[in-house]
């Protein structure tokens, strides 16, 4: 059995003559906050930090330990979110740390007959490194591993992600799982593992008072003088105090060892630096990327603010009935009535069978549905030969980059189908409901389940293919919000023009990125398989997969 803690990694990193990548010694005078992380061979660590502080760097010299130094030979599966990511961290990380070092005599070509050097598999001492981007599922599920290390897992799918997690699930594996990220948003990702583990924290002690604090923002730095302080006592804090810090795990008597980086921790990081910092770059990437925590400007916190905003004491007993149903592991329902151009949400429901949901669309006798038709096509499309296509109608996704400026939303009325930008009927909705076009009856019940799920998401941008594509992330549950969404996907049945000319007229600042390609993902059916892994993050006219 593997030791939690291998302190002989450090002697082995002199002894093996590595260098870091840039040809240098490695030194821990500064680097000392990696020093725990380095010696920790538990199986569950994650590691919530900012960017340039050497984490993914230490995570090589770990694997690369165990391969030189255990008595088997170890698999170990190095994914990022990319393939282009993978080529330029094997060519920029991993291959200058073996061929630089004593190690590159151990270095094994994958081909018998000649030695090459495959960017995907790497031969150590009869230990395989296989490097995959996120995106290569089909090909990371052939490969069995007793290490999974997920760099960057905040930007890949959360789906093929618990795949990798299940290649580490044989008998012999040594089932270990290393994951590593910027932090994108509360409650997601790195920042969910993170608060689930025993959140070790960076401690340092002042010199004159002998208070023992963590460094934060901006409680750590004195903003006139550009210089990091004591919180007790303002003095000057030198760079070798910031240097000499311990970890202190909030939850000893969790298993999952976590660790969050700051910036703030980099002794070689002066604070006029991290003052520039805040001065010139936005709060999202200040939060995420220099402090390493995440972004908690969200549209919950707006949707928390506003929600009283959003309700009506009025409802009509008149008018066009339409019903929105989001699906997953049960149905989620929203029935709403439109009249005199404003769409009042009238009742909530969820149910779990299928009768259940008979019963209640029997009941609220709508006029049209709309009705998500993924992930089980077959309830779908029962539902639908049931009710008729003239009145219920499935909602797809469309492909994004074939659609006509100001036409998000297309209607196949032979088919019983509407194609929807997902991105651009949020922003629809939530416009039509600032401007008070669409509102939520206060006796409608669910309320706080409602308001819960309409902050389920977040802002963001994506890039998609050689698109910078602008999105929407999923950060909790959203059900109710995606039931309103096809709701109102019903209401451009009826009125096309319902949404403002604003929304209708939004482009989407989709960039071309230079030196990619634009590649069709074809027909729908193409196009929904393309997708089945890269959901997390986009959520796709549905719940999720």
């Amino acid at each position: 059995m593997l030791k939690k803690k291998q302190e002989e990694i450090l002697p082995w990193i002199l002894e093996k003559k590595l260098k870091t990548d840039d040809y240098r010694d490695f030194e821990f005078h500064d680097h000392r906050f990696l020093v725990d992380y380095l010696t920790n061979f538990s199986k569950r660590i994650v590691i919530r930090k900012c960017t340039q502080v050497g984490f993914s760097l230490a995570t090589l010299l770990k694997l690369l330990y165990l391969a030189d130094t255990k008595t088997h030979p170890v698999s170990v599966l190095y994914t990022l979110p990319t393939d282009p990511d993978t080529k330029d961290f094997v060519r920029t990380k991993f291959d200058p740390l073996v061929f630089n070092s004593l190690l590159k005599e151990h270095a094994e070509g994958v081909n018998r007959k000649e030695k090459v050097y495959s960017i995907k598999l790497k031969k150590i001492k009869g230990s395989n490194f296989y490097f995959r981007g996120a995106r290569s599922l089909m090909r990371a599920l052939s490969i069995s591993a007793d290490i999974w290390v997920g760099d960057e897992i905040d930007y890949q799918s959360e789906i093929i992600s618990d795949a990798f997690e299940e290649r580490l699930k044989g008998s012999q594996s040594l089932g270990m799982i290393w994951q590593i990220s910027n932090p994108s948003y509360e409650g997601v990702g790195i920042s969910k593992l993170y608060e689930e583990s025993n959140q070790n924290e960076w401690w340092i002690r002042c010199p004159y008072c002998n208070k023992y604090q963590r460094l934060t923002w901006p409680e750590s730095v004195d903003l006139e003088s550009k210089i990091f302080i004591c919180k007790n006592c303002k003095r000057k804090l030198e760079r070798n105090t910031r240097a000499r810090g311990i970890w202190r795990p909030k939850y000893p008597d969790r298993e999952t060892e976590g660790y969050a980086i700051s910036r703030l921790m980099a002794p070689w990081i002066p604070a006029s630096d991290i003052i520039k910092s805040y001065e010139t770059k936005t709060p999202k990437h200040f939060s995420q990327f220099v402090l390493g925590e995440p972004f908690r400007g969200n549209q919950a916190v707006e949707v928390r603010k506003k929600f009283r905003k959003y309700k009506t004491k009025f409802v009509s007993s008149t008018g066009t009935r339409i019903v929105g149903i989001d699906q997953g592991d049960s149905f989620h329902v929203t029935s709403a009535i439109l009249k005199n151009d404003i769409l009042v949400h009238s009742k909530f429901a969820v149910v779990s069978e299928l009768q259940d949901l008979s019963d209640l669309l029997t009941s609220l006798a709508p006029d049209f549905v709309v009705m998500d038709a993924l992930p089980n096509k077959h309830t779908a499309r029962f539902l639908q030969n049931h009710y008729g296509r003239k009145k219920f109608f499935l909602a797809l996704e469309r492909d994004w980059r074939q659609q006509k400026h100001g036409q998000f939303f297309e209607f196949d009325r032979k088919q019983g189908v509407v194609h929807a930008d997902r991105t651009e009927i949020i922003d629809a909705f939530f416009d039509l409901l600032e401007n008070s076009k669409i509102r939520i009856y206060d006796k409608s019940g669910m309320l706080e389940d409602v308001k819960k799920h309409l902050g389920g998401v977040v802002p963001d941008t994506r890039e998609i293919n050689g698109l910078s594509r602008r999105i929407y992330k999923k950060t909790g549950i959203n059900d109710f919000l995606f039931a309103m969404t096809f709701a109102l996907l019903g209401v451009l049945h009826y009125k096309p023009n319902f949404a403002s000319p604003k929304v209708l007229d939004k482009k989407n600042d989709d960039v071309k990125v230079k030196g990619t390609k634009d590649h069709s993902f074809g027909s729908d059916p193409l196009f929904r398989k393309a997708i089945l892994g890269h959901t997390e993050g986009y959520t796709i006219i549905r719940p999720k997969i």
